[in-house]
């Protein structure tokens, strides 16, 4: 969040949720006690609604199987967080990442929360660009696309045209997200306190979980972070010519709105997939890039959904959305190394030890012999495999129903770098079936010497 006084936006009446002059901070705090209530109204309308339908579903789960039951509830749950709002849209789609605190089947509904959502109309989206740039948007833009090209619910994606001929891609926060997250977060926070009093949620960190939500949304709602955050990668990927990033126009982009050159000629990888030709390097590309977020940079995309992830020109890898990354400090990225290579050399004890190492919480029951002798199994069972054989999806979702099982969360960090794996897994695997992931990390982790 910035000084009023340091964002164009604010010379034009586009308000900021956090004021540093004592004046502002009454005002925002007087906004914020007048929202609250309409938004605990609305929150309370939603939940009602939606509890009575998931208390039906509940009285019929003994006429379902396990796995129809929750992908029914999660079902149930993905359409009440849709109704909630950004917010609640937001835990969905992170707990749809987290296979280790909800289950495969309710993780799996909650992966639809990645859909676009409705767009505002484009006249009041073209005066708060002016707003947000601080002038006039004829004396910006020759062209401006009245619908977006991407449409999230925090963000949209326009396509632009600059004076000087050069097409641009525009992303600006919703108006009205911040205040409704604002509003969302403090309640939040009170619901942990509260929670925290009884006896059985003592020892669930619900003040740190809170904590942790809240730092990926202002992730996700700081544009001027995500800025940042291309450039380090474009910095990281320089020297391969593989692997791309759109260039940032650091003077039409700051807190609501980053402008970014607009790649054409982006595929999907299923578009990708089914051409015939050097599928098989663009695999190789993927995993490259992967391994050296994860071994080298210690700079991981953390939001490596396929929406994410585009193809150019058949042989160009390009990252989007960089709002959520994963810092890895020189121990952390180490821990990852030697937990990859203790699964390819079959050393289950060793990624126990790695894995207790990194969690962030575990019960006070945990058994760390029953937890050690569960995950040799585990390792055992996937060590060595080919292509053919070892699936990072199937590894994962094990490694996580263990964690579950055993009283274990792992952080963040952890969990991001997996997923990204298991994302990157599906996308190498449809370009080519055949490749080795494991030999590939093997090859990868002794040609950069570690």
């Amino acid at each position: 969040m910035q000084n009023e006084s340091k964002t164009p936006e604010n010379s034009k009446g586009y308000s900021e949720p956090h004021s540093t002059n004592p004046v502002g901070r009454l005002r925002d705090c007087a906004k914020l006690i007048i929202l609250l209530p309409v938004r605990i109204a609305e929150i309370g309308l939603v939940v009602s609604a939606y509890a009575l339908k998931m208390s039906l579903s509940w009285s019929l789960r003994r006429f379902n199987s396990r796995s129809g039951y929750f992908v029914s509830q999660g079902k149930t749950l993905r359409e009440a967080l849709q109704a909630l709002g950004p917010t609640f849209i937001k835990l969905g789609q992170i707990l749809s990442s987290r296979p280790d605190i909800v289950s495969p089947e309710i993780s799996s509904q909650l992966a639809c929360l990645q859909e676009q959502v409705e767009s505002r109309k484009p006249a009041k989206v073209k005066r708060l660009i002016a707003q947000l740039l601080g002038r006039e948007l004829h004396s910006v833009f020759r062209h401006f696309d009245e619908e977006p090209i991407a449409a999230g619910s925090v963000a949209h994606v326009y396509r632009a045209e600059r004076l000087d001929g050069s097409v641009v891609a525009v992303k600006i926060v919703r108006p009205g997200v911040r205040w409704r997250m604002l509003c969302d977060m403090v309640l939040f926070s009170a619901m942990a306190k509260l929670l925290s009093l009884l006896p059985q949620m003592r020892l669930i960190p619900m003040a740190s979980m809170v904590e942790e939500f809240r730092h990926v949304l202002i992730c996700q709602l700081d544009l001027s972070a995500e800025a940042d955050n291309y450039t380090k990668f474009r910095a990281n990927f320089c020297k391969s010519p593989h692997v791309q990033l759109p260039r940032i126009y650091s003077e039409l982009s700051n807190d609501h709105m980053l402008t970014m050159a607009y790649l054409d000629g982006l595929q999907r990888v299923e578009q990708v997939a089914k051409k015939a030709g050097r599928t098989d390097e663009l695999a190789k590309t993927c995993l490259r890039a992967l391994f050296q977020m994860i071994f080298v940079d210690g700079f991981v995309h953390g939001d490596l959904h396929s929406g994410n992830v585009r193809f150019r020109h058949d042989e160009v890898l390009v990252l989007l959305d960089c709002g959520l990354v994963v810092h890895l400090d020189p121990t952390r990225k180490s821990e990852f190394t030697r937990f990859f290579l203790s699964i390819a050399t079959n050393n289950g004890s060793e990624c126990a030890k790695i894995a207790l190492s990194t969690s962030t919480w575990r019960t006070r029951a945990f058994d760390w012999q029953c937890f050690e002798k569960e995950m040799c199994e585990l390792v055992n069972a996937n060590s060595g495999k080919n292509a053919e054989q070892f699936e990072v999806a199937r590894f994962a979702k094990e490694l996580f129903e263990l964690f579950r099982r055993n009283g274990l969360r792992g952080s963040t960090d952890f969990v991001t770098v997996i997923l990204a794996l298991v994302v990157f897994e599906g996308i190498v695997k449809q370009l080519s079936p055949s490749l080795d992931f494991q030999a590939e990390a093997r090859r990868f982790l002794l040609a950069v010497g570690l």
